[in-house]
This record gives C-alpha cells, sequence and structure tokens, in this order.
C-alpha cells in the first residue's frame, strides 16, 4: 500500500465533483452507491485526455507497462452507506482511491486494517485482488472518490 498525498490538486478534484453532479451519467451500484463510469462518458468531461494521461503515466511508473486500466469511475457514497472489507476480483490487479472532497465524517478508506483519512487529491494504491479494503460508513455529507483498477496483460 502506497499513500500519496496530492494525487490531483484542488481544481482537478472540484472539477471532478462538479462534472459528476452535472453532466454525468449515473448508475446504482452495490450497497447504493451511486457511481460514473468515466469511460462510459469520456465525450460529456473536456478533460478526460488529461485525466486519463495521468493515471496511464501513474500506471506505468509504478506498475509497469503491462498495466492498463481496466475501469475508471467515481463514487459518491451519501451519509450511512459505506463498503464492506473485500478483496476485488480479478481481472483487477491494482486499485487506486483518490478522494475528492473532504467535508465528511466518517467514510475512511481502510487497506489492510489501516485507516485512511480524506484530504482532498490524496490517493492509496494497493494490490487489490489480494488486500482487504472497504469504507467506513459515511456520517455526514457526501464522499466522492476517484477508483481506478489496473489490470496486468
Amino acid at each position: 500500500m502506497i499513500i500519496i498525498e496530492k494525487f490531483l490538486d484542488k481544481e482537478t478534484c472540484s472539477e471532478l465533483i462538479e462534472w459528476y453532479e452535472t453532466k454525468a451519467e449515473k448508475i446504482v451500484w452495490a450497497e447504493e452507491v451511486e457511481v460514473a463510469r468515466l469511460y462510459e462518458n469520456s465525450e460529456k468531461y473536456e478533460n478526460i485526455k488529461k485525466l486519463f494521461f495521468h493515471l496511464n503515466k501513474f500506471g506505468i511508473e509504478n506498475l509497469g507497462q503491462y498495466h492498463y486500466i481496466q475501469n475508471l469511475e467515481i463514487a459518491k457514497r451519501d451519509p450511512g452507506i459505506g463498503m464492506t472489507i473485500h478483496t476485488d476480483y480479478p481481472p483487477h490487479a491494482f486499485t487506486l482511491v483518490c478522494f475528492l472532497n473532504d467535508n465528511f465524517s466518517g467514510g475512511e478508506a481502510i487497506v489492510q486494517d489501516t485507516y485512511i483519512e480524506a484530504e482532498i487529491g490524496k490517493a492509496v494504491y494497493f494490490r487489490g485482488n489480494s488486500i482487504e479494503h472497504g469504507v467506513n460508513v459515511v456520517r455526514d455529507n457526501p464522499r466522492y472518490a476517484l477508483l481506478c483498477w489496473w489490470t496486468q496483460i
């Protein structure tokens, strides 16, 4: 597990939340989590190429050239929603969680019994298919996170 304090800048985080709330097509996923998949909404987000470039560069530098982004989404967890401890299913080899806001309580990311407090732009990445992780229940205000999964070729 590696924590990156300023993976995204505050402006990009605010822009992603604004896009999510005003333009993204959303679906409801497990445990009542609302998500917007950026691949499926790419034409609606003007800075998608910049974001993909940043994530792909990060993947190549940290995971190696034989990894590619399998899925990329923004998840919104309202108060009362968390995520049980789990491991990701194959083919997701690596997982990245980046906090887009920090004006909520609860909602800490849990990775291998480590509780990671929210800070705008802070990210944690780890081998999601073998390391247990989850999200504490959000107590007030929505929690927004950028989620990315890489697959090994």
